[in-house]
């Protein structure tokens, strides 16, 4: 049985959204993240889409 958390993404959803990470962070550490580190991944997670979404346009 394999007891290591994994990421299920679906077709048609961000691969990168802050709940998918939140649970992610929870179920490998067993604590909630705090208001500082999901304010840093919030802003991480606006850069990388805006470089994914500079790099769509033609």
């Amino acid at each position: 049985m394999n007891d290591k958390p994994t990421l299920t993404l679906n077709p048609g959803e961000d691969a990168l959204d802050l709940n998918s990470l939140m649970d992610l962070y929870t179920s490998l550490t067993g604590k909630k993240p705090s208001p500082a580190e999901l304010e840093e991944v919030r802003a991480m997670l606006d850069h990388t889409k805006a470089e994914d979404a500079a790099k769509a346009k033609p």
